[in-house]
């Protein structure tokens, strides 16, 4: 294929769609798929879609519509694997710059898929601490620590030790990063055997804590479950123990 020939048609094409300009900054929705169909931009100073290959080959079709790019966020770079322009347009502010090809970054020290901030860096070669966009959960939840794994937004996993040293969530149970401490086991109720008056010919029982506590976090306590029986043969409550250690998030 005549190289030269093909970078002439190709420019002539994009000419006919790419739009460089300095007009006033336009409001848009945010860009949240590779197919685009109607008017919208990025929101981060560097931006864009990572398909997370040694290459970025992830495409973008523009169908309909126009993808901005450095209106509400001047001298924006935006990088994608390939723009494939099927109806639509895209506008380029003054300033502004599109990266074909380019590989998005962002910094996940504990690699548990949440960035430390949202923070992207379109460069070739990973910043410190570095994962690729691709790889990340949710590239716009941000970490509350990332120095532990277990300690990310989202968390549904409950713990009995705290947060370890080395982050600003270390000594408290917040592995789920909503300042809030959720515990596992959540009854406050105390065991309780009631055999007055042997109501329809059973005792009545409350399952709970042995001391009548709901333990703190990381405290292992007694849970006390009744063993059910009729009054006929009811010679003592009995019930059965199982040690539970409370699990916070």
């Amino acid at each position: 294929m005549d190289l030269k020939k093909t970078l002439l048609t190709t420019a002539i094409f994009l000419s006919a769609f790419l739009v460089m300009t300095s007009m006033s900054p336009v409001n848009a929705v945010v860009c949240s798929s590779t197919t685009i169909s109607s008017t919208c931009e990025f929101q981060y100073a560097k931006d864009g879609f990572d398909s997370g290959d040694a290459t970025n080959d992830q495409a973008v079709t523009v169908s309909s519509g126009t993808l901005i790019i450095g209106s509400s966020v001047p001298n924006q770079e935006l990088a994608i694997g390939k723009l494939i322009l099927n109806g639509g347009a895209v506008t380029i502010y003054d300033g502004a710059k599109l990266h074909l090809g380019a590989k998005i970054w962002m910094v996940d020290q504990d690699a548990d898929g949440y960035p430390a901030s949202t923070t992207q860096y379109i460069q070739e070669v990973a910043p410190a601490n570095g994962r690729r966009k691709a790889a990340m959960t949710l590239p716009i939840v941000t970490d509350c620590d990332d120095t532990q794994s277990n300690v990310r937004p989202n968390q549904t996993g409950f713990f009995t030790t705290a947060i370890p040293a080395g982050g600003p969530k270390a000594g408290t149970f917040d592995y789920n990063c909503d300042n809030v401490i959720t515990k596992q086991y959540t009854s406050s109720a105390a065991y309780a055997c009631n055999t007055t008056g042997c109501a329809d010919h059973y005792y009545t029982v409350v399952s709970g804590w042995a001391d009548g506590s709901n333990p703190a976090c990381g405290t292992t306590e007694a849970y006390r479950t009744a063993s059910y029986g009729t009054c006929a043969s009811l010679s003592a409550c009995n019930y059965g123990t199982t040690n539970y250690a409370q699990g916070c998030k």
